[in-house]
């Protein structure tokens, strides 16, 4: 399970806490992403992520998505017991 949250200057996910069940964090942010911006989303076969005007949002080795100069990243949570 993950978290996934966003930093940059988007207003609308400002507070981004979204648990995601996934196995690795790119899985998760993908996820997230995707819930909110499938539109926006164009994933290559080689595993890098393009936008809708053509920029590469996301290299195939990166665990976190580029969008309006922040990122939507993911770190694992953590349950206590």
């Amino acid at each position: 399970m993950y978290t996934v949250s966003y930093s940059g200057a988007s207003r609308r996910f400002k507070n981004l806490a979204m648990p995601v069940l996934a196995e690795s964090e790119r899985e998760a942010v993908i996820k997230a992403y995707r819930h909110y911006l499938d539109d926006n989303y164009f994933e290559q076969p080689d595993g890098r992520i393009f936008d809708c005007d053509g920029d590469c949002i996301a290299d195939a080795d990166d665990n976190c998505i580029r969008y309006d100069g922040g990122y939507f990243e993911a770190g694992e949570l953590i349950e206590q017991e």
